[in-house]
């Protein structure tokens, strides 16, 4: 048998784009305007240096700290985000109507022109689940039902139905349809083997997890890939992945510097039992020396960010970097400069 006629046929890909994440996580005694102030400032940067998305995720209930909503905040920035993708990175989907959200996603589609992405997530933090009055143990079967639900509504000529466990309806009238049909890319967020199958199976791009090793994505990968080939799909155009990105003009500074806020940003992420979700491989450790940041997080010169970025995309075949580059407790001016030598010194080395 040849192998080769197996694999999915692949697009030209671009070379290795980025998309910056805006989070929506804010400390309550701030002054929300200003932070928004300047993420519009970011956003409009970004634009300027060729990143092509921007990304925002999705928490509830986050004290200490205050999360916006996420696709009103998406919407906010669709006029300094010029042709940039707005991609909703990700919604987690069995705490929401699958109704709602398939109306919310093509209203912001409309709204920027047809440059929305929807990212979908089941979700992990037990008082998120408790709030919206949904089981954990329901989580699968909703994301999936939700996913189907959302879907027949975008597709309904003229009405539509769907009979299942945890969503019944019977011949309601379509809804409000995207401008790009049959609806938005589609990023699924997935750390286990069998999300990651979900995703190759439903032709979508999968997400990673963002704090992931590169050799624990390297044996996911081709998970992702038997996936897609077994039920037809080809690779999607976007291939994305979430990485936390420091970059400084030398390695000793941007190390140096980094260090600090890193080790703030995971003791956020432990208190959210994001640690809980993922490999125990991957699990970092709480503190760090300069030689020992691991790999899932990008932080170098700009020479040494295009070689570790080139290592992701030569093992896994992604090609648009989603960056965290705003690390608990740095500035906004931080953030700007990053933004600058991101366009400036690391994205000509990838072209």
């Amino acid at each position: 048998m040849n192998i080769d006629a197996m694999a999915p046929t692949k697009p030209n890909r671009p070379r290795a784009t980025f998309g910056l994440i805006i989070s929506a996580n804010y400390e309550n005694e701030g002054d929300l305007g200003a932070r928004i102030a300047e993420h519009r400032e970011q956003v409009g940067l970004a634009r300027q240096a060729g990143f092509t998305s921007v990304v925002c995720n999705q928490h509830f209930l986050m004290h200490p700290v205050s999360s916006l909503a996420t696709i009103p905040y998406l919407a906010s920035v669709i006029d300094v985000s010029g042709d940039m993708r707005l991609a909703i990175g990700v919604a987690l989907l069995p705490l929401l109507s699958p109704v709602l959200l398939a109306e919310e996603v093509a209203t912001l589609d409309w709204l920027s022109g047809g440059r929305a992405i929807l990212g979908l997530a089941m979700g992990y933090r037990p008082p998120e689940f408790a709030a919206m009055g949904v089981s954990l143990h329901d989580r699968l079967g909703r994301f999936t039902e939700g996913l189907a639900v959302m879907k027949a509504i975008w597709s309904a000529d003229p009405t539509w139905s769907f009979q299942g466990k945890h969503y019944r309806y019977e011949g309601l009238p379509g809804g409000l349809k995207p401008k790009q049909r049959p609806h938005p890319p589609l990023w699924i967020a997935a750390d286990v083997d069998a999300a990651v199958r979900r995703a190759g199976r439903l032709g979508a791009s999968w997400y990673p997890n963002p704090r992931a090793g590169l050799a624990s994505l390297r044996r996911q990968v081709a998970v992702y890939e038997q996936a897609l080939r077994e039920h037809g799909h080809q690779t999607p155009e976007i291939f994305p992945i979430r990485r936390e990105l420091f970059i400084a003009p030398s390695e000793q500074g941007a190390r140096r510097t980094a260090i600090p806020h890193l080790e703030r940003q995971l003791a956020q992420y432990e208190s959210w039992g994001q640690f809980e979700a993922m490999p125990e491989a991957d699990q970092p450790a709480r503190a760090f020396e300069e030689h020992e940041i691991p790999d899932a997080f990008l932080v170098g010169s700009p020479p040494s960010l295009a070689e570790q970025i080139e290592r992701y995309v030569e093992a896994l075949g992604v090609n648009h970097f989603v960056v965290k580059i705003q690390w608990d407790g740095m500035s906004h001016r931080q953030v700007m400069r990053s933004i600058e030598l991101i366009g400036a010194e690391l994205a000509p080395r990838l072209a």
